[in-house]
């Protein structure tokens, strides 16, 4: 099995370097600390404890294994967002960086202020190969007893009572946002400098306050597993990570969320107009003109294709790179029955008949870069959907639709899925990517028969 790409999936579809966290209308004071001290001091996020932003890696390890010789340290790459990656493993940690100094499982007494095991997640900048994220997870796993809870639960509390020590600019922290059903935002805030925290528990009972005028609840601990979140960043609105080339060079103000935990500015909505200088509603000759500035192509590399039953006609050619898909391109550029002007664009990456896992996965990380500059992107309400299994093998795994109804869709053939069940199928023939643009999503310029005709 292709564990490599599967485990890529399930971790770019479901989190990034930093949570953007949205805001909710339930509020929950659960985890709230009733009391803490007051220092005169502003905010300043730095790191954790001895583990500070702009480290090195090989600065950081170091230290890691000065103090826990025996630990589990991994370092890996993540291949889609080119950043080095350190994990340490840990029987226990405290949750207060002032106390980690003492954190060797070797010292006596360290049960009593670590809430169980942890799992730290250094990631470092992509161009700085710097320390930017710092991510700590404490977690009570299979089915977590009360105490264990509540032990999470405690640490939250006391880490939060830390942080409002400190003074946060207007607007620049918030607390107690409920985000799931047990799933809870403590705090969340950025300095003066723009760098951020974040605080979730999940998996506890909550006392929930519906501030629009519904019904508070209570709601019971789930079953299964509980996990206290403390994440840390210095470019939580920018990171320093891989990102594709702009394909529609948009305002740089319409791709960033808007900047601290509360703005209330919401960024511009992304408008789908064609690809690179080929734009919908172009005619043949300009189309063809768009795609040799665009690629440097001459009109012997174009072909005409007519497509009998919808009536189109398809303007192809080959490019022999594209970022971010691996080897050359193939771009259809597709021209309406009745309009005959663009209507819609496929680029598609593929391998060979029979390609070997690494060309697979190269297939499956571009979709995922792809995946990772789209969704950053402002869509229409219910526009946007991710990681659906579409066949054997087949996911597509970002589809976006703006407010004028174009869209856009990234596929991915070839990959190994895995259904609802648990059951993997493996991957047979060919992968491919194809990233498609559309004029009018479920409106296609096509021959259609009329329902009556025979």
């Amino acid at each position: 099995m292709n564990t490599l790409l599967c485990t890529m999936l399930a971790i770019t579809l479901g989190a990034a370097a930093w949570p953007h966290t949205a805001r909710s209308a339930e509020i929950s004071w659960t985890g709230q600390p009733d009391s803490h001290r007051i220092r005169m001091q502003q905010a300043d996020i730095g790191g954790f404890g001895p583990w500070q932003f702009g480290m090195s890696p090989a600065r950081l390890e170091e230290q890691l294994r000065a103090t826990w010789p025996d630990a589990r340290i991994r370092q890996r790459t993540d291949p889609v967002q080119r950043t080095r990656m350190i994990t340490l493993d840990l029987p226990a940690l405290p949750v207060l960086p002032d106390r980690l100094e003492s954190a060797s499982p070797s010292e006596s007494g360290l049960g009593a202020e670590a809430p169980g095991p942890a799992t730290v997640t250094f990631l470092f900048g992509y161009r700085s190969d710097r320390l930017m994220t710092i991510n700590l997870n404490w977690y009570a796993q299979d089915n977590a007893n009360t105490a264990q809870r509540q032990a999470l639960l405690s640490a939250g509390t006391d880490y939060v009572a830390h942080l409002l020590e400190f003074y946060w600019e207007p607007l620049q922290s918030a607390r107690g946002h409920v985000l799931g059903p047990n799933n809870l935002l403590l705090f969340t805030g950025r300095d003066r400098r723009g760098r951020g925290v974040e605080v979730r528990i999940d998996g506890v009972a909550l006392d929930v306050i519906n501030p629009d005028g519904g019904e508070d609840a209570q709601r019971p601990a789930p079953e299964g597993p509980a996990q206290l979140q403390i994440s840390l960043s210095a470019r939580p609105d920018d990171p320093d990570v891989y990102r594709v080339p702009d394909f529609y060079a948009p305002a740089p103000e319409a791709v960033r969320p808007a900047s601290g935990p509360l703005a209330a500015t919401p960024p511009e909505p992304h408008s789908i107009t064609g690809f690179r200088s080929a734009r919908f509603g172009m005619t043949l000759e300009e189309v063809a003109a768009a795609i040799r500035g665009d690629f440097g192509v001459d009109d012997a590399d174009m072909t005409e294709i007519v497509n009998e039953e919808e009536g189109t006609l398809i303007l192809q050619v080959t490019v022999p790179e594209l970022a971010p898909g691996p080897g050359p391109a193939e771009l259809y550029y597709i021209l309406g029955a009745a309009s005959q002007r663009v209507i819609h664009v496929n680029v598609i990456w593929s391998t060979g008949e029979n390609p070997g896992e690494e060309a697979r996965n190269r297939i499956g990380v571009a979709g995922m870069q792809l995946t990772r500059y789209f969704s950053e992107r402002q869509w229409k309400p219910d526009g946007m959907a991710s990681g659906m299994v579409t066949g054997p093998g087949e996911v597509v795994l970002f589809t976006g639709i703006d407010s004028d109804n174009a869209g856009v869709e990234v596929m991915v053939r070839g990959v190994p899925t895995t259904s609802a069940d648990g059951t993997t199928t493996e991957p047979e023939g060919p992968a491919l990517l194809r990233l498609s643009y559309m004029l009018q999503v479920g409106e296609p310029d096509v021959v259609v028969l009329p329902e009556d005709g025979f």
